[in-house]
């Protein structure tokens, strides 16, 4: 998979530590990065630990920077799908 010059195959964002609703400035920031050439549409973005509450904000957000974001329940789950992506897999210890 190609990552046009970032290095970055996928993107994780953990978003569980966040109380109540994002901040404008959050919002702001993230679009920001999210519209950047780099990222937009051309890696693929993992939120963690979305509330389903705050769900419709983060998908605008992805929509204003012109790529797409998967919002994944866990860290450890948005890992595992970011790993795949970039065609590596995780094996777990018992």
């Amino acid at each position: 998979p190609s990552s046009r010059g970032t290095g970055a195959r996928a993107v994780i964002l953990d978003l569980a530590g966040l109380a109540g609703s994002p901040d404008r400035a959050l919002l702001e920031s993230c679009d920001r990065f999210l519209a950047h050439r780099k990222i937009a549409g051309s890696i693929p973005v993992f939120l963690a630990g979305v509330d389903a509450e705050h769900r419709p904000l983060w998908q605008d957000a992805s929509a204003r920077g012109g790529g797409t974001v998967s919002i994944i329940p866990s860290f450890e789950r948005a890992l595992e799908e970011a790993l795949e992506h970039s065609e590596y897999r995780l094996v777990r210890r018992r």
